[in-house]
């Protein structure tokens, strides 16, 4: 865990107790964002888009690659080449797997930051109708409930699981865009 999550961890913790002690109720919610994200017709939308560009990605690389096991098995078949021949087409096919490769890795990151930036767009809009509906519910404190760090195990304070409503309410607010 990393010193931010400690320290949120421990206001945490220091809030509970004091409004505890206060003898206030807490009124807590968790999400599980993930889900939420997901299973929004915006995250399914995402995942459509990523499944097409993967696809459309690996046909062309795939296609390149064979060209290339091709050009190999073509190299492998030709005795006639002079020494310097060979060497210039041993060169030209290892710099075909070079370009392939990094062509491999710059498609990678191309679909890794697509999801980054359309996951960040959906993230931000969630998090604006988990505003809205905890302050109309009059939350105290909502949690992400698979987070892997500072996870709430157990707390003698009832909590609300908001993953279905607020897939709702986003379902509802993206479909008026």
């Amino acid at each position: 865990m990393n010193k931010k999550s400690y320290l949120l961890l421990i206001i945490f913790i220091f809030g509970i107790t004091g409004l505890a002690f206060a003898g206030e109720k807490l009124n807590l919610a968790v999400l599980d964002m993930k889900q939420a994200i997901n299973q929004s017709n915006e995250g399914k939308k995402l995942g459509k888009i990523l499944e097409k560009s993967y696809k459309e990605t690996s046909k062309y690389l795939s296609g390149k690659e064979q060209d290339l096991i091709n050009k190999q098995n073509e190299f492998k078949n030709s005795m006639m080449l002079t020494e310097d021949a060979r060497k210039n087409k041993e060169a030209e096919l290892f710099q075909l797997m070079m370009d392939l490769k990094k062509e491999k890795q710059q498609a990678e990151q191309k679909l890794r930051n697509m999801e980054a930036e359309y996951t960040g767009k959906i993230f931000n809009e969630v998090k604006a109708i988990i505003a809205k509906i905890s302050k109309k519910r009059k939350y105290d404190l909502v949690l992400e409930s698979k987070m892997s760090q500072a996870v709430l195990l157990y707390s003698k304070f009832k909590t609300t699981d908001l993953t279905d409503e607020i897939i709702k309410e986003y379902n509802k607010s993206s479909s008026k865009k």
